[in-house]
């Protein structure tokens, strides 16, 4: 059985013969299992099974790694945009007659939302960047808000679904809204959207609780368990 391993940066022939396949997790003191979202993937050894050398196992490896991830973010945003739409769905029964406080507070999160899903987008599609704050003064309204959002996800979703794998592990640099550049990869930007929303569709939950609403259940497993019965006994 081959073993994978993320293991620091390791060159000497001397580490390598010292590694064992077959004990999990991996007996190096600073190595650890695979991780979800590990980058640097070090493959040793031959495929006790098959005889296969390890040139001709990490192709095969790396394809069905690169299948899962594009399963795992399609997952990830049909999830957002399941979560979107009941958030939208239960800020629109506040009444705005008594709460209009938390009504206009879920409308700014709303579009704080968006002007960070913006520029993100833009970045992934290497397009002009938008945005120079990461909220407005003046508001728009809950309609407008909530049709952009649903658009927004939309794009996010075929981005996903037709991305370009090679570049996912590529670093791009670019200018923050305060004006300092950084960098990150594609897949931390598309995790950084995703764990950006849920962030904020919980300050929402509690505004529409102070507005007398319920705010709906926001996680995965009941999502998933909506969208695949089949997984509940």
């Amino acid at each position: 059985m081959l073993q994978i391993c993320l293991l620091p940066q390791i060159t000497s022939r001397g580490w390598q013969e010292r590694i064992r396949l077959g004990a999990m997790p991996c007996q190096l003191g600073r190595s650890m299992v695979l991780p979800l979202f590990a980058r640097k993937l070090i493959f040793f050894g031959r495929s006790e099974q098959r005889g296969t050398t390890r040139q001709s196992v990490r192709p095969r490896l790396m394809n069905s790694w690169n299948s899962e991830m594009v399963e795992l973010f399609e997952k990830s945003y049909a999830f957002k945009s399941w979560a979107d739409i009941r958030t939208l769905d239960a800020i629109a029964r506040v009444d705005r007659s008594k709460y209009l406080a938390e009504f206009n507070f879920a409308r700014q999160q709303l579009n704080h939302m968006l002007i960070v899903e913006d520029p993100f987008r833009s970045r992934l599609n290497r397009e002009p960047k938008y945005h120079r704050a990461t909220n407005t003064e003046d508001v728009p309204e809950f309609e407008a808000l909530a049709l952009r959002l649903r658009v927004s996800n939309e794009r996010y979703r075929d981005f996903v679904q037709n991305r370009d794998l090679k570049n996912d592990d590529k670093r791009m640099a670019f200018e923050f809204t305060d004006g300092k550049f950084g960098s990150m990869t594609q897949e931390e930007m598309l995790f950084h959207i995703v764990n950006h929303a849920s962030y904020h569709r919980g300050t929402i939950a509690r505004s529409l609780d102070q507005a007398e609403v319920a705010h709906p259940a926001d996680i995965f497993t009941m999502y998933l368990h909506q969208a695949e019965p089949d997984r509940r006994s």
